[in-house]
């Protein structure tokens, strides 16, 4: 497995391509024990990209940050892997705003939604500094699996989820 990242910024955009590839020497046909991939051959060699942008706005309702993102992540072999691995042709939209207050108040939202199958993940978070090195964050999680269909999100259909975490750091 080979990767590279590329990225540049100009001004408030930052533009980044990351490159993933895994090489196979061979392609003679091996089974496998999950039953999921129904003795499936290994994969001819195949490289994933994610081609990806922000937009960060400064300043806004005073010292607030407010970054724009999106992201394609695709495959040259996502047919022959039968929807076996996740992020073969989604597309992927969030927002932050960092507040740049004192208790470094920052919120995030963003979905990913596969295009084969309309899939659809959604995740919103909050994070702050509570006291010193003390930090809180809140989110949650929403899954919305196809119906029917053995895709990698599928296997969490129930999996929807409100989270917390407390961190300190020394």
């Amino acid at each position: 497995m080979i990767g590279a990242t590329v990225e540049t910024s100009l001004k408030e955009w930052i533009f980044k391509l990351e490159l993933a590839g895994k090489l196979t020497l061979t392609n003679e046909a091996m089974t496998h024990s999950v039953p999921y991939e129904d003795g499936n051959a290994l994969p001819k060699s195949y490289f994933q990209y994610v081609p990806s942008f922000e937009h960060t706005w400064q300043g806004l309702m005073g010292s607030t940050n407010v970054t724009l993102m999106a992201a394609y992540y695709g495959d040259t072999e996502g047919a022959s892997l039968r929807n076996f691995r996740p992020f073969q042709n989604d597309l992927f939209f969030g927002a932050r705003a960092d507040f740049n207050d004192t208790h470094q108040n920052q919120a995030e939202i963003g979905f990913v939604k596969d295009l084969g199958n309309s899939e659809l993940a959604f995740m919103a978070q909050w994070q702050m500094r509570l006291y010193r090195e003390l930090k809180l964050k809140i989110g949650g999680l929403i899954l919305s699996p196809s119906e029917g269909l053995k895709t990698p999100i599928s296997f969490f259909d129930n999996n929807s989820q409100v989270y917390s975490k407390i961190s300190y750091s020394f």
